[in-house]
């Protein structure tokens, strides 16, 4: 079906003065029957039919314009008349999330004729006064978190789908996005699954003082307004908290029922780890991070409490900060790519593997199903940001699990469609998008990735000529560069934020640091085969010989070069562990050749390398997994893999960012573990 969205988009008003709220909800009742509904809006929906979620969205998209969902009705539509409700969130404080823009919704609604209603058509306009829009943001990446005052009316039957007891608004004309419409791309989300949680512990609350009149400043309250106090009462008493264990990482929507037996405060705390001693705490992430919900409630009050958001966590806790309320049946509702959508075949994992890495695989399955709803992301939980590098790996999974290039063709196309980054230098691309440029940056690095993750998507994924369809983008990319090539061709001294990996490689930054040049010399050579350039050809063959003569000292590659007081270039100390899987995968060294093939057997062959700064997960680990796989060291590669992911499989069910648990526990680019045990 054929996009009909309007040229006109609206949104909601209390009156005709041009002020427009956060949040609303349209309404409607329509007979059973094959209806299908597009509908794009800023910010986040969600519609619900006779109160059961069916559809939350958008995809993201580039700036300029917004992506279209299409939701085929008829399955929900059960009943002679049936009740939908479709709320819209315009947020004004995304980072890495969600971009900025003017609020706005669009819907087309198909009978089963083919006949369209458009626009507010057919549909009631309701206030939604329950979130507290001064909270704080959960963190500097996301949004505000979720802080609902449940007192007042409609509460209840709101989150029951019932919308009488709401105020009604005005529909008002709002500009959709100028570029115009675009597909969604992505398959929509699964979320009929839900995960209950086991309750595993709980305690008192002792009140200590007030320390802040600010009732949204939980960090600050939590850590000092309260003792906890291990064990000794029961669930759901006053001043009291329990805490819960979903078995496993998940990402989701929080549900439970809540009865209020007096007027009351709760906050919904989560993480993906218990904590210290294996109790519960707020303490891994408090210096940067509020993973709180919090809900006020009168006494008498029944709710079916869902959250707005979605959140990734095995562990969470429900405080009881005032009053009393009772809960029941807490669960989480899933939120991650349709596991109908994967291809059977590789849905399990090779019958020939031992119970670690059976774990490690369905670990790697369920890190790509929470990291890929619309785009791909680095994390579910924390950031859900679409960032480059985290990209090239993940879309290898996407590739093998699904047989389609479609997910990665609308990540790589948001980056090219618009012509401009209003904060970011021509040629460079922003480090994480779609997002709101103004707090972000860009790393050099990263836009390397970016076009040498376009070449395996052309040559082994069936996608797109992008660098032909975009050859300007790619000839600004080639100009930018240009401008910090020193004398020697090498690139020295580029800006932004330079980064490697989450290693002491980074210490090593400074100057004409050699990964970085390793990664451009492999985007030469790309750039070269597309614009048939054989200057950009010999430019890098120039860089792999200058790399070799000034990072390599016959064992090792040096990380970086720096200018002496007379100016010349000297290779500095500091050799890391991820610069030689670097020099490997770029092409530096020449495996045809036997040296090259007898140091490549030695750095592979064994972990130990004491006078290497070691790697860390993102991406060092990953990387050398995928040179034991290169170089068909199959034996070598498994032991690997379940000595360091089998742990986190076993306690999160999922793969992470780092070696230790200080950061995120689902990180998408891990997913990648699917394909090498697969081609191992």
């Amino acid at each position: 079906m054929a996009n009909f969205l309007p040229k006109q988009g609206f949104w909601a008003a209390h009156d005709h003065s041009g002020k427009l709220p956060n949040t609303f909800a349209l309404s409607r009742t329509l007979p059973s029957g094959d209806h299908t509904l597009q509908l794009a809006a800023s910010g986040l929906y969600r519609l619900r039919i006779n109160g059961e979620v069916v559809a939350y969205g958008p995809a993201r998209s580039p700036k300029g314009y917004a992506r279209v969902d299409e939701v085929a009705l008829g399955p929900w539509l059960t009943r002679p008349q049936n009740r939908l409700v479709l709320e819209v969130v315009n947020y004004t404080a995304s980072r890495y999330y969600i971009p900025v823009t003017a609020p706005f919704c669009a819907l087309a609604l198909f009978a089963p004729d083919g006949s369209c209603e458009s626009g507010p058509t057919g549909w009631q306009l309701h206030a939604l006064p329950f979130r507290d829009w001064t909270a704080p943001q959960m963190t500097y990446q996301r949004d505000l978190l979720e802080s609902y005052d449940l007192t007042k009316p409609g509460a209840a039957e709101w989150f029951d789908g019932e919308v009488d007891e709401l105020e009604s608004l005005s529909a008002v004309s709002v500009d959709i996005p100028p570029e115009g419409w675009l597909p969604r791309g992505a398959p929509l989300p699964s979320l009929e699954t839900s995960f209950p949680a086991q309750r595993i512990g709980g305690g008192k609350l002792t009140r200590l003082g007030k320390s802040t009149d600010d009732a949204n400043d939980l960090r600050t309250r939590l850590e000092k307004d309260y003792r906890w106090q291990e064990g000794g009462v029961a669930p759901d008493e006053p001043e009291s908290y329990t805490y819960y264990d979903l078995g496993a990482d998940h990402t989701g929507f929080w549900k439970c029922r809540i009865t209020a037996e007096t007027d009351c405060e709760l906050v919904l705390s989560w993480d993906e780890v218990r904590g210290p001693n294996n109790v519960f705490t707020i303490e891994r992430f408090k210096n940067w991070a509020q993973y709180y919900i919090r809900l006020k409630l009168k006494a008498g009050e029944i709710i079916n409490f869902e959250s707005f958001e979605c959140y990734t966590a095995r562990f969470a806790a429900i405080l009881q900060l005032e009053g009393h309320a009772h809960i029941e049946d807490l669960a989480m509702r899933e939120y991650a790519f349709d596991r109908n959508q994967l291809l059977a075949e590789f849905c399990e994992p090779p019958a020939d593997l031992d119970d670690d890495l059976r774990l490690v695989y369905q670990a790697a399955i369920e890190t790509f199903r929470q990291n890929t709803m619309d785009i791909f992301l680095d994390c579910p939980g924390r950031e859900r940001g679409g960032w480059l590098c985290d990209s090239f790996f993940i879309s290898r999974a996407a590739y093998l699990l699904t047989g389609s290039n479609a997910l990665e063709t609308t990540f790589l196309e948001n980056f090219l469609l618009p012509k401009h980054f209003d904060t970011i230098p021509d040629g460079e691309l922003p480090d994480c998008y779609p997002a709101t440029e103004a707090e972000l940056g860009f790393i050099p690095q990263w836009t390397l990735w970016y076009w040498i993750e376009m070449e395996e998507y052309m040559e082994k994924r069936g996608g797109h000529d992008f660098p032909h369809q975009y050859a300007d983008r790619l000839q600004q990319c080639l100009a930018h560069f240009d401008a910090y090539r020193n004398e020697f061709g090498l690139l020295e001294g580029l800006p932004g934020w330079n980064f490697i990996e989450w290693s002491k490689s980074q210490e090593y930054m400074d100057g004409c640091n050699f990964p970085t040049n390793m990664l451009y010399c492999k985007f030469l050579r790309a750039a070269a085969k597309w614009l048939d350039d054989t200057a950009l050809a010999t430019r890098a063959k120039t860089i792999r010989h200058e790399i070799l003569k000034r990072s390599f000292d016959g064992k090792y590659f040096h990380d970086h070069a720096t200018r002496q007081t007379d100016g010349t270039l000297l290779t500095a100390p500091g050799t890391s562990e991820i610069c030689q899987y670097y020099a490997d995968f770029c092409g530096i060294i020449d495996v045809t050749q036997p040296e090259w093939q007898t140091w490549r057997q030695v750095l592979l062959g064994t972990q130990n390398h004491p006078t290497l700064d070691p790697i860390n997960m993102f991406i060092g680990r990953i990387l050398r997994f995928e040179r034991l796989a290169h170089a068909n060291m199959r034996s070598q590669l498994l032991d690997e893999i379940r000595e360091h992911l089998a742990p986190q499989a076993r306690l999160t069910g999922t793969l992470w960012e780092s070696d230790d648990d200080k950061s995120s526990l689902c990180h998408g680019f891990a997913s990648y573990i699917v394909c090498l045990i697969r081609n191992a």
